[in-house]
C-alpha cells in the first residue's frame, strides 16, 4: 500500500506526470553521476562527477518539461519541491535527496582519515573554496 501512495505522490509532483516520467527522471539523475565517475580523471579533476550530474538532471528534467509543455523553471521546481511529504517531499529529487545526509556523514569519516593530506593542501583548498563562495 505505501508503494501505491508513493507513486501517487510522484504523479502529482507536477513534472512526473507518470510513474514512468518518475522512473526516467530518477534512473537518469543516477545515470549521470555513473557517466560523471566515468569520465577521464584530467577532466573530473577540473568538472567533479557531481557538477557533471547536475547539468545532465537539469537537462533531463528541463526536456522531459517541455515534452510535457512546462517551461524549464516549472519543471525544474517540480523535480525538488521540498512539499514536507512523508519521506520530505514529493519531487523524485526529494527521493533522490534523501540520501544526501548519509554521504556527506560518509565523506566526513573520509576527510578524516585524509586530514594529512587535507593540512598539506589547505591553500588550494581555501582557494577553491572562496572561489565557489564568490561564484554561486
Amino acid at each position: 500500500m505505501a508503494i501505491f501512495a508513493l507513486l501517487r505522490s510522484l504523479v502529482r509532483s507536477g513534472i512526473a506526470s507518470s510513474s514512468l516520467d518518475s522512473l526516467f527522471i530518477g534512473a537518469s539523475s543516477l545515470a549521470a553521476l555513473q557517466f560523471g565517475k566515468s569520465l577521464p580523471a584530467k577532466f573530473r579533476a577540473f568538472c567533479p562527477a557531481i557538477i557533471t550530474c547536475g547539468a545532465l538532471t537539469a537537462g533531463s528534467v528541463c526536456f522531459l518539461g517541455f515534452a510535457r509543455g512546462m517551461e524549464a523553471g516549472v519543471a525544474l521546481a517540480a523535480y525538488k519541491n521540498g512539499a514536507g511529504g512523508i519521506l520530505g517531499g514529493t519531487g523524485i529529487g526529494d527521493f533522490l535527496f534523501l540520501g544526501a545526509a548519509p554521504a556527506i556523514v560518509a565523506l566526513g569519516f573520509s576527510l578524516y582519515e585524509q586530514r594529512v593530506l587535507l593540512r598539506k593542501n589547505l591553500l588550494p583548498i581555501i582557494g577553491g573554496s572562496t572561489v565557489s563562495y564568490v561564484l554561486s
